[in-house]
């Protein structure tokens, strides 16, 4: 299932400083999310990953007024619509965007 059932949740106002390897290569902050679940405002201090670590899917989310100073990873996550947003080393690869 992964992310799917991952809805209404909602993060606005904040800046993430996470040193945490997910990955191998990967250090950030993880907001793997399906519909409704909006990220607004917030700045990351490394990479976001928009899908669960070690598989499953993610379908949807928002992001805008955010600041993202490494890249993002979409993995699995498909419709994902970002506005007004900063990303320092752009999007690494996708799927269905």
């Amino acid at each position: 299932v992964g992310a799917l059932n991952t809805f209404w949740r909602g993060a606005e106002n904040l800046q993430i400083n996470v040193s945490h390897a997910w990955e191998k290569h990967h250090r950030g902050a993880l907001w793997a999310v399906s519909q409704a679940a909006p990220l607004r405002r917030v700045t990351v201090v490394g990479d976001l990953k928009l899908s669960p670590v070690g598989g499953g899917r993610a379908s949807g989310g928002f992001m805008a007024d955010v600041t993202i100073t490494g890249k993002v990873i979409p993995g699995s996550q498909q419709q994902f619509f970002v506005r007004n947003s900063a990303i320092g080393q752009g999007w690494q690869g996708g799927v269905w965007n």
